[in-house]
Parts: C-alpha cells; sequence; structure tokens
C-alpha cells in the first residue's frame, strides 16, 4: 500500500472516530419506551418531578450510554405552550446534565426531545448506576402525568414511584421526595458507545500515524 493510501486511511479512521465521539450512533434510543393509562394533572407548579432509573449491564465493559436529547411529556401530542428545563442526576445527587425543551421540540411517542447544545460537553451515563432524570413544571397549561405504565428500554430499570421537589420553588433541582405515583414526566433519548477516551485515542492515534509517516518521509528523502 502506498504511502498516500495509508495517510488517507488514516485521516478517515481518525476522522471517523472523531466524528463518532461527538455525534454519537444515528439510531438512538430512548430510556422509557411508552407511557399508558396515565393521568395528566395541572398542580405541581414549579415543583421538579421525574424518576429513578438504574442502567443495565452492556455487552463490553467499556461501553457507556450517551445521552443526546433531554425530553418532556406532552399531553395529547399537541404542543407545549412554554420550554420546559430538564435535569440528570447521579446516584450522589450532583446534576451530571442539564437542558431545555423548547416549544419547537419534535414529538416522539409521548415526549417532545431538543437536543443537548454542546457535542463536546456530551453526557455519559455509566453501566449498572443509579441516576435521576426530572423536569420543572413550569405551568398549569403543560400536563404533568402520574400513575399509569410507564416502560423502560431493555437496557434500563425502573425505580417504582417517582420523586420529587419538596417545595415549589421554580428553579430546577434534585426532587429529594419519593412518592409512589409514577410520574414519567421527563424522559432522553440514547446511544450506546465505546468508552470515551478509548475511542478518541483511536481516531487521533489515525491521524498521528499518518503525519509519523509523512515525516519520516521527508526525512529519508
Amino acid at each position: 500500500m502506498t504511502l498516500q493510501k495509508r495517510c488517507g486511511l488514516g485521516i478517515l479512521a481518525g476522522v471517523a472516530g472523531f466524528c463518532f465521539l461527538l455525534g454519537g450512533a444515528a439510531d438512538a434510543d430512548v430510556l422509557f419506551t411508552s407511557y399508558t393509562g396515565e393521568s395528566a394533572s395541572t398542580s405541581n407548579v414549579g415543583r421538579t418531578i421525574g424518576t429513578t432509573f438504574t442502567t443495565g449491564s452492556l455487552s463490553r465493559a467499556g461501553e457507556k450510554f450517551k445521552i443526546t436529547h433531554l425530553g418532556i411529556y406532552d399531553n395529547g401530542g399537541d404542543g407545549l405552550s412554554e420550554a420546559h428545563e430538564v435535569g440528570i442526576w447521579n446516584g450522589s445527587g450532583a446534576l451530571v446534565t442539564s437542558g431545555i425543551v423548547g416549544t419547537d421540540s419534535t414529538l416522539d411517542g409521548d415526549w417532545r426531545y431538543s437536543q443537548i447544545v454542546g457535542a463536546l460537553t456530551a453526557t455519559y451515563l455509566d453501566q449498572n448506576s443509579t441516576y435521576t432524570i426530572a423536569g420543572l413544571v413550569e405551568n398549569s397549561t403543560d400536563l404533568n402525568p402520574f400513575e399509569g405504565t410507564l416502560v423502560g428500554d431493555s437496557d434500563i430499570s425502573l425505580t417504582f414511584g417517582s420523586v420529587f421537589s419538596a417545595s415549589a420553588t421554580g428553579v430546577l433541582q434534585n426532587p429529594g421526595v419519593s412518592n409512589n405515583n409514577r410520574r414519567g414526566f421527563a424522559n432522553a433519548m440514547f446511544s450506546v458507545v465505546p468508552e470515551p477516551s478509548s475511542l478518541a485515542f483511536l481516531g487521533f492515534a489515525g491521524v498521528a500515524c499518518c503525519a509519523g509517516r509523512r515525516s519520516r518521509r521527508r526525512s529519508d528523502g
């Protein structure tokens, strides 16, 4: 194989790896796949409400769950009257990502989704770990759900009931109070990806290899 072809393949591998790291896989899954039999409420305005879930084991030890979009429940699929904040917290209560689901967000099932802004700051969830996803109830017009049957992805286990903030502060916060009512107010899209550091190393290694070959050829010439 000629030097040009090797360099071309190295560059392609590097670009492909880096782009995959930024964009994730095309076939995104969702944390909660369906919600049926739920009721809708006009209460909880100013509170953060949501669900606790646990990620499962993936086929490879280094793989992670890359969160690409955040979603909010849209009762009847008729649109949101205003934007809502959504956050994800880890088992220690630390916020790992947050974003705004706007009125122009895309409807998929019972939720509307907006992409997390800033691909370089993508969120990766670990395997076999517990997280909470919740949204801020901005008004009484966009109804929030309770009860019913909420079904998780095959790689996601749901904790019974729901969580909500103790007071209606009007600010997105880690909802620390448990409740028996199921509340699938917030959702997220994710892709399963290799460990980010490993993928980046493979991508940049291809480019570095090409650069090294070119440098040696100039020295020999």
